[in-house]
């Protein structure tokens, strides 16, 4: 036993359970736990943020390109709520974060007296967003609930976990052996075996089966590429689940395909995903379609549509018992043939390659980037055009905000991915409005070196946003355009790369000069108006509103080709 403060105890559970970086700002309810974490470098590293906001998506952007904890701490009150629109993203985003939030003296909080940064009942109010939450009372306490925090993070659906600290419990010296103190072991939810059984027949008499890969699948693309080969079943991946299948895999599908898909399949395999998009196009689903579902969550199973079998279990393991109880042998011949596949994908991709200038851009990044590059793709339209189809080899090199759809988030996220792979490349694309919410992590990057490279597309609006007001009303509104600074000189003033380009050729040279460098560098691309990505969906993405533009054809409008045979 030895005898330490609270905040060196919560440094030590940190570093003996393999946490090698924290998310933070600077603030007295915070400075014990800084000292603590300072002294225990270069094992944990304290990464010192502009802004809370920033702190949270760094511990997002880590999270989701590692599948580790990502942990953030932050002051109460106005900390924890600048933080908590990166916990509401990690909530949707089913993202392992650890929040410590520091806390008045224990004996002034929520008393209602004006206590520095009091805000009435803070635990209760982030807790919306946070599966577990918990106050230490007791310094002794520290290393029990900081375990079980750990544990909650990880353990059933990943999600947020916060712990809130009081300033002088953090202080408090008490005696603790922090060897001795182990987390609770994560254990895999095995399926039901009559269940499996069950699906499993199925599965075996399925005559077109689809599988569904939601971000469930990201600890599982080798059981669930075993299990496709075996059925012979395409595999439509959710953008939380791209990088399932390799986009080089012949049965690798994505949204466009596999609403397609959706309308022939007999048999659909749904695996650790919400299931949103059916329920506005479940009419369209085939004449006596049967849908098993995986998922870890018993709340979540039932949402939005009924399945014929629902199994609460961990993927991996289900997976692998339901390509047990199918045979691993090659698929019957009658499943889908491979030609009708190749087709759908080539017809999808001209579809896709249609779209310019977003085609053009992002045949540069497919062209230019290394293998195992991070992508992370914020709200803009050239953003939405890289998750759609840019490939993606690997679960964990595509982050987005999933149903979200934070602004502005992927900067600091961008940084939080190349802290945890340092050796990595990590790329963010993200618009001129969106770029500006969280800019002044520029300095983040610049202060610890952290090389990331942002493109930075500049239509001198919130593009998304005037183009559903000019659909809405024929005009946008004011707030919608934008009177921008000079980029180029903001970034070289944070002493950071910055170029300027307005064509794909210009885009190449500066992406290969950016990929040279080892500092952060912003290229700048200068754009109109983007055509809509949207426009291509299927109407569970799009709203009664949307309206096709001229000389383009969606997939999906016309009922032959959504509800016929690919």
């Amino acid at each position: 036993m030895t005898t330490s403060t609270g905040a060196e105890v919560v440094a030590d559970v940190l570093a003996a359970h393999g946490v090698s970086a924290v998310f933070s700002l600077p603030g007295v309810q915070l400075d014990s736990l800084h000292a603590a974490l300072t002294a225990r470098a270069p094992s944990i590293r304290l990464i010192n943020a502009r802004h809370e906001q920033g702190a949270a998506f760094m511990a997002f952007g880590y999270a989701q390109a590692s599948g580790e904890l990502g942990v953030l701490m932050v002051v109460p009150g106005p900390g924890l709520l600048n933080a908590g629109t990166a916990l509401a993203t990690a909530w949707a985003c089913n993202t392992p974060l650890l929040c410590i939030v520091g806390q008045a003296d224990s004996r002034l909080a929520d008393r209602g007296w004006g206590a520095h940064h009091e805000v009435p009942r803070q635990r209760e109010m982030i807790g919306h967003v946070c599966k577990w939450s918990r106050t230490v009372t007791d310094a002794r306490e520290i290393a029990p609930l900081l375990l079980e925090a750990i544990h909650e993070a990880h353990a059933g659906r990943p999600r947020p976990v916060l712990l809130e600290l009081p300033v002088d419990i953090a202080a408090t010296a008490v005696e603790t052996d922090v060897r001795a103190a182990a987390p609770k072991e994560g254990v895999a939810s095995k399926p039901d075996a009559v269940l499996v059984a069950a699906a499993s027949a199925l599965l075996r008499e399925a005559k077109r089966p689809l599988i569904i890969a939601g971000g469930g699948c990201a600890n599982a693309p080798d059981q669930v590429r075993a299990l496709a080969h075996a059925l012979g079943a395409p595999v439509m991946m959710t953008t939380n689940g791209r990088g399932t299948l390799n986009d080089d895999d012949p049965l690798a599908m994505g949204s466009l395909e596999g609403h397609v898909l959706w309308g022939n399949a007999d048999v659909v395999l749904a695996l650790g995903t919400r299931m949103f998009w059916p329920l506005a196009i479940w009419k369209h689903r085939a004449a006596g379609m049967r849908l098993v579902r995986v998922d870890i969550d018993a709340e979540q199973i039932g949402k939005p549509v009924a399945s014929e079998l629902a199994i609460v279990a961990d993927v991996a393991p289900t997976v692998m018992a339901l390509l047990e109880g199918c045979g691993r042998d090659a698929p019957p011949s009658e499943t889908w043939p491979r030609e009708e596949l190749r087709s759908l994908r080539r017809r999808v991709a001209e579809q896709i390659a249609g779209l310019h200038p977003q085609a053009d851009y992002c045949a540069v990044l497919e062209r230019e980037l290394p293998a195992g590059a991070v992508v992370v793709a914020d709200s803009t339209q050239l953003g939405y055009y890289a998750t759609t189809a840019l490939p993606i080899r690997r679960p964990r090199e595509l982050v987005t905000a999933g149903f979200q759809g934070t602004l502005g988030f992927a900067l600091p996220a961008a940084l939080g991915a190349r802290f945890a792979n340092p050796s990595r490349e990590v790329l963010a694309i993200i618009g001129d409005g969106g770029f500006q919410f969280c800019v002044s992590e520029l300095a983040t990057a610049r202060q610890y070196g952290v090389k990331v490279i942002v493109v930075l597309v500049n239509d001198c609006a919130y593009g998304e946003v005037v183009r559903l007001q000019t659909e809405r009303f024929g005009y946008a509104l004011p707030g919608a355009t934008l009177l921008n600074p000079d980029f180029s000189a903001l970034v070289a003033s944070f002493g950071l790369s910055a170029s300027l380009v307005t064509t794909p050729d210009e885009l190449t040279n500066a992406l290969r000069e950016a990929l040279r460098s080892d500092v952060t560098s912003v290229i700048e691309v200068r754009a109109d108006a983007m055509p809509s990505l949207w426009n291509l969906m299927p109407p569970a993405h799009v709203t009664e509103r949307r309206t096709e533009e001229p000389g383009r054809r969606s997939l999906f409008g016309s009922r032959s080709i959504a509800a016929g045979r690919p």
